[in-house]
């Protein structure tokens, strides 16, 4: 039972852990939109003192700059949220992190992480390991050893008792005649109590049936819940793979446009939609990594592997 609350709890920091850093990553790219925009604006302003740019041109980097500060302001909220939540999860004193504690950055995927999970490995795992499924393997055997008890009913009890006495008086010396010894032993066997017994042999044994339908509930539920724990690292496989693709391109797309636009020969709009187009795909990106490594946590907690990732053993 301690095991699987070791299972669930490491699950519950891993989890927080990972949106905080999505929240942190978001803050990133928000300050990243604000400086674009704020470059935008500063070159626009120039322009305009010069006579070769529009109002409405500093305007709408300006509207477009409190854009992005606005996102970085929720992002960071949600991010100071996130961090209590992991901090009174971790058990720290008033739900905080030292104030010198930062999350690490959001990593780049790895080849670990992007590999196919092996589901007939994990599925005999979980069977075999996972905390809660043997649990209720031991209850079983608990409700083997009470029918036994039940059914010593049926057999006569035998009681063994003996005793070595010894007395004298006025004499601190003991001898042989001064011991006295006696040994009793009984038999008592219960010749009808009303089907008792019977009554309490069959309970057991119901619930040991009852034990294993549970059992069987159990494991059909894991085997379910591995396997669409793997169908989704699979598919957060793919989404990175594919954000990842996506952020590429658009980035090249709005240096471009950038250009263009400096250049006179592009459009204010159609850069604002290139610009909008990459802080799109990077919190995307952000959010295929924190699903995929969720969806990691996800499978290892439900195969109960996430002990031995975490370098804690099931008996701890």
């Amino acid at each position: 039972a301690l095991s699987d609350i070791r299972r669930l709890l490491i699950s519950s920091v891993a989890v927080a852990y990972y949106s905080a850093q999505l929240a942190s990553k978001n803050i990133a790219i928000a300050m990243a939109d604000e400086a674009f925009n704020q470059r935008q604006l500063d070159d626009a302003k120039a322009r305009q003192r010069v006579g070769t740019g529009a109002l409405s041109d500093v305007l709408n980097f300006q509207v477009r700059m409190n854009q992005a500060k606005t996102q970085r302001i929720n992002q960071e909220y949600r991010y100071q949220i996130a961090l209590y939540g992991l901090a009174a999860l971790m058990g720290l004193p008033g739900s905080r992190l030292p104030a010198h504690v930062r999350l690490a950055d959001l990593a780049p995927e790895t080849t670990v992480e992007l590999a196919t999970p092996p589901l007939t490995e994990l599925l005999d795992t979980a069977m075999d390991y996972r905390p809660d499924i043997q649990a209720l393997k031991w209850r079983i055997k608990q409700s083997d050893a009470l029918i036994k008890v039940a059914q010593s009913g049926y057999y006569p009890s035998i009681v063994v008792a003996g005793s070595l006495d010894g007395e004298r008086t006025g004499d601190p010396g003991f001898e042989a005649d001064d011991f006295g010894n006696r040994v009793q032993m009984g038999l008592t066997y219960n010749l009808f109590e009303g089907g008792f017994t019977r009554a309490k042999v069959r309970e057991s044994r119901q619930r040991k049936v009852e034990l294993e339908k549970q059992l069987d509930e159990l494991m059909l539920s894991a085997t379910a819940d591995i396997r669409s724990s793997a169908a989704l690292v699979v598919s957060a496989q793919d989404q990175v793979a594919l954000q990842r693709e996506n952020l590429d391109l658009v980035e090249r797309t709005r240096d471009l446009v950038e250009k263009e636009y400096n250049a006179g020969q592009g459009s204010l709009v159609r850069l604002n939609e290139a610009q909008r187009d990459v802080t799109t795909a990077q919190s995307n990106l952000a959010l295929a990594l924190v699903g995929l490594r969720q969806a990691w946590v996800e499978l290892e907690t439900r195969t109960g592997n996430i002990l031995a990732v975490h370098g804690i053993s099931a008996m701890h």
